[in-house]
Order: structure tokens, then sequence, then C-alpha cells
């Protein structure tokens, strides 16, 4: 993805050379030997390949970890924060026992601070299932951030719909029955804050894609025909896009959205003339649009077709441009040929005492 704001940027940093060796150190402190002690070199290397392997191998863990990746790449991606930076890295030492460090620390543009802990979450066969909380695991986050001074919100990718919930932890504790069940997830979802939008817009999205008149490209009796495709076209609705930001956008839209394809060839005198590839949302409410999906939803389909094969995690993350995802649809952003509606939610009110 490419975007025009350059404004976040990673802070420079060698994690080969300020990890690797404290890595080193905490393994000859274990063993024994000095840094130097070419034998403690070769075992601390030696000793890496098993773990390694079993780690990798380890698909919820890799799924997990992934999460936490894409939660980072699409917070730098929407361009609507000040600072994020992982939390649970480092050696921490403390008087206090039972806490739990979240993953993350952001700084919004106005100031706000709050922790996030990411969790992926696949509901397998039962698809309401909520996801489970402690109350142990409840309690630590909170005592981390009390201690810290910040309030903690639990950030859900739920895997089985595509969806991505930010939450405060005391949505999770409902008249002391725990759990985070989706529904309320979404109600009180305040991924807004961080430059999330639901986006629709009129349809169907049709690309077509043109046959080479020049060439061959007569129907078999088998019914199959090989063609040579000369040029393409956009349209929504029915209006043809020409605009390099619309059409862009169209086929971001079409390749990473949730609606469903339809491929249909337009014959003419026995002979291909293209094929229309349309998406279509699954119903028509008749308000003249309809969602295609959430930024976040569509980012993460595009950040999972690039690290994944088939159901195989190949990557944890990928390079991302802080602000691509904002800039993809900026705030001035009007076209009569591609409209867009734009809808930011708004969390429900906070009950008066509720625990952060």
């Amino acid at each position: 993805m490419e975007g025009s704001n350059d404004d976040i940027r990673p802070i420079p940093r060698n994690p080969l050379r300020f990890d690797l060796l404290p890595l080193f150190a905490a393994h000859v402190e274990a063993r024994g030997g000095t840094l130097q002690d070419v034998d403690a070199q070769g075992e601390f290397l030696a000793s890496l390949g098993q773990p390694l392997t079993r780690a990798v191998a380890d698909s919820t863990l890799a799924r997990g970890l992934r999460a936490e990746a894409m939660f980072a790449a699409l917070v730098v991606s929407l361009g609507r924060i000040t600072l994020i930076k992982q939390e649970d890295v480092g050696t921490a030492w403390t008087a206090r026992r039972e806490l739990t460090v979240p993953d993350y620390r952001i700084v919004l543009p106005d100031g706000t601070k709050f922790l996030i802990e990411v969790k992926h979450f696949h509901q397998g066969k039962g698809p309401t299932k909520p996801l489970p909380i402690t109350r142990k695991y409840l309690t630590a986050l909170r005592a981390y951030g009390e201690l810290v001074g910040c309030s903690v919100k639990l950030a859900v990718y739920w895997e089985r719909w595509n969806v991505w919930t930010l939450v405060p932890l005391s949505v999770c504790d409902r008249g002391g029955r725990l759990s985070l069940p989706m529904p309320r997830a979404v109600q009180a979802n305040e991924m807004g804050m961080l430059g999330d939008l639901h986006i629709g817009t009129r349809f169907p999205l049709r690309l077509r894609l043109i046959a080479d008149p020049t060439r061959k490209r007569t129907m078999g009796e088998n019914g199959e025909v090989a063609f040579a495709i000369a040029d393409f076209e956009l349209y929504c609705a029915k209006r043809r896009l020409t605009a390099e930001r619309e059409k862009n956008l169209a086929m971001w839209l079409m390749v990473y959205g949730g609606w469903e394809e339809e491929a249909t060839a337009r014959i003419r005198d026995g002979e291909l003339a293209g094929v229309d590839i349309t998406r279509m949302p699954p119903a028509d409410s008749a308000q003249g649009f309809e969602f295609v999906g959430t930024l976040s939803s569509l980012f993460s389909s595009w950040y999972l077709s690039s690290t994944s094969d088939a159901d195989r995690v190949t990557r944890l993350g990928i390079q991302v441009t802080g602000g691509s995802l904002g800039s993809l649809i900026p705030d001035d952003y009007h076209s009569e040929t591609l409209p867009l509606w734009r809808m930011r939610q708004v969390p429900e009110p906070r009950r008066s005492g509720a625990p952060a």
C-alpha cells in the first residue's frame, strides 16, 4: 500500500545489535562463562535451533503474534496516532504481583494515552462463542495500567468474521459475568478513535476485461476459449471510472471487500468480447448504497493475503507506510462516479462509576 503521509515513521533501531547481545548475556548468566567464551557462543547458537523450530511449527503462536503485528500495522496505516510502541518488551522489576504487561502503548494527537492488549480469537464451530476472560487475567492487566497511570483497552481480532473491536476492560465484566461476546464488543467498539471507518458505495462494482480483437477468441465446443486482455474498464453502478484514484480505490474495494463475486462472459457472434467480474452486496437495503466493510477489515484482508499461504502463516509482519490507509480516502474525498459513504462509530456511553 502506498501513502502520501510520511509523518508517522519508525524510530530507527538495530534489533540484531541491541537484542541479540543481551539474549546471549542471559544465556551466559544462566550457564556460566563470559561473553568472550567461544564455546559459550557456540552453545548459545546451537540452543536456538530447537526452540525456533518448535515456535515456527506452533500455528496458534504464529497466528497470535501475527495478529499483534497486524494491529500495529493497521494503526500506523490509519495514521491517526502520535505514537505506538510495543510495551511488553525488555525486563521489568516490580514489588507488585499478578501483573500482566499489555502489548502496546498508544498516544493520540490530543494527548490521550492508553495501553492495548491484543487478542486473536477464532470461534471455531461456535460462531457466537464469546471470548473467554478470567478474573485473574483482567485484574493483572488493570493492575499494570493503574501502576503506570494508563487505562487498558482490549483489541480483539475476530478471525471468523474478519472484524476488529477495541473496548475498555470494563466491557468484559458485566454484572460479574466475565466474557466478551462479539455483539457487545461491536456495540462498545472504539476503533473509530484510531481512524477506523465503515465504508459504503453504490453497486455493483464491475471490472470489465476487454479481449484483444486481433487475437483468436472463438469459443470451443467444450466451452473453453483462450484470449488476451487488450484493456480493462472499471464501473461503479453504471458509471465508468476514469480518474486513477477512483480506479485504484475501486479495485481495492473489490479485491478486499466483503461483497459477493460473479463472473460473466460477454459473447458476440460466437467470439469472446470480454469478461465482467462483478462485486455485489449480499442484500439490497434500498438506501442507494451498501457497506463494503470497515477500513480495518479491508486492511486485514490485504494483510492476511500478504502473510499467508492457504492456512499457513508465512510471515508475521510486513512493511507499511504511515498514514497510507488514511490517505487512500482523504477527509476531502469527493467523487460523482465513485461516491463513498463514510461512517465513524461512536461507542455507547460508559456507565457512571464503571471501571476502565
